[in-house]
């Protein structure tokens, strides 16, 4: 979708897996090696998130091996 949009162009709506979405193209940029020095910001973001959503999904499996929900019919 986002490959056939100019800079500054909004997609129509189209279905994805999580639902609809609408796309924004701000600015088209060349394709680049990432670079440790110039990029560690972007990557240590990166790791930050990745790391903070495992924490967040194995303290979600803890408290449902710790919990019982009993539904009664």
């Amino acid at each position: 979708m986002a490959n056939t949009l100019k800079a500054g162009e909004i997609s129509a709506p189209f279905k994805g897996p999580t639902g609809f979405h609408i796309v924004r193209l701000n600015e088209r940029k060349e394709a680049r090696k990432i670079s440790p020095v110039e990029d560690f910001d972007t990557l240590h973001m990166w790791a930050l998130n990745r790391k903070q959503t495992q924490l967040f999904k194995d303290w979600i499996e803890k408290l449902r091996g710790e919990l019982f929900i009993k539904i009664n019919r």
